[in-house]
């Protein structure tokens, strides 16, 4: 009687404590919200955003455990069309993978900068995924060695456009 009591009370205690680590992750739904408090609580908002402020975290809400299988980050910047003008972009993703009915199911949150595109920009591209690296710290120092990323950081030049989106790839 007395083991089977010692079984169910570590199990108990196993079930709450598996509980308490669900409550502690992000639920992906809530993942674009979590990431603009921590760029607010970073002194930097979506109406005056700043590239660095925003890296910084955004490296802390690539630390955050979420309710997911699998995450990854990707930064990619380069040309593109913003508004019908060529525009250069600069962008931080957070990749989330779950299950559902035995099928892979994707949501990422964007963090995306767009710039005018000038020459100091011209010919700057690059798309980084997390997964060729053994860890995310690894990943943020390849990152910040990276001349199209520091380009960007040490450039004086003010975005046109800032986002933070949230969805699910198909």
């Amino acid at each position: 009687m007395k083991s089977s009591s010692v079984l169910l009370t570590a199990f108990a205690l196993l079930v709450l404590v598996g509980a308490c680590a669900k409550k502690d992750k992000v639920q992906i739904n809530s993942a674009s919200t979590e990431m603009r408090r921590m760029l607010q609580s970073s002194g930097a908002t979506p109406q005056s955003p700043d590239p660095k402020m925003t890296w910084e975290a955004f490296k802390r809400f690539a630390k955050r455990p979420v309710d997911c299988e699998q995450d990854g980050l990707l930064f990619k910047c380069g040309r593109s069309e913003f508004h019908g003008k060529p525009a250069f972009i600069f962008n931080f993703v957070r990749q989330f993978q779950t299950e559902r009915r035995g099928e892979p199911q994707l949501e990422q949150v964007h963090i995306d900068f767009c710039f005018d595109l000038t020459p100091e920009f011209e010919g700057l591209k690059t798309n980084k995924w997390s997964f060729d690296f053994p860890n995310t710290d690894e990943f943020f120092h390849f990152v910040e060695e990276l001349r199209e990323f520091r380009v960007v950081l040490e450039s004086e030049k003010k975005p046109i456009d800032f986002s933070i989106k949230q969805f699910k790839i198909d």
